[in-house]
């Protein structure tokens, strides 16, 4: 029963697997915010505060990093996206991102996240 993929069922329609469901929402979040992109900045910022400090920074201050550097640069990354989806759908390599696609069925939404996921760090 554990491996039995969970379906719902939409009223007649064919039916959804939810694990299938999941999967694409969280790759579409991944595509969006770039988090491979981010993770590696997110390295490299713990990097410099650990050098910035000359050894041990703090559990707090490796917190802030992790957390205002990774919102800022995942903002930053979907606002690119939002303002670049024409452009995106026009090459090869960009023409199946979430925006240009049609997974988000209200593009707007992006730029109100993205502009709020930049806002917050630098207000902490």
């Amino acid at each position: 029963m554990a491996n039995e993929p969970l379906t719902k069922d939409l009223g007649g329609a064919k039916a959804i697997s939810l694990r299938q469901d999941w999967r694409a929402f969280l790759h579409m979040i991944v595509v969006l915010f770039k988090l491979r992109v981010v993770s590696l900045l997110l390295m490299a910022a713990v990097g410099g505060a650990f050098l910035g400090a000359g050894g041990w920074p703090g559990l707090w201050h490796l917190m802030l990093v992790l957390g205002a550097g990774g919102l800022a640069a995942s903002g930053a990354a979907s606002l690119n996206q939002y303002l670049e989806r024409h452009k995106d759908g026009a090459m090869g390599r960009t023409h199946k991102r979430p925006l240009v696609n049609g997974d988000i069925p209200n593009p707007q939404w992006v730029l109100y996240v993205g502009t709020l996921m930049i806002i917050l760090p630098v207000l902490a």
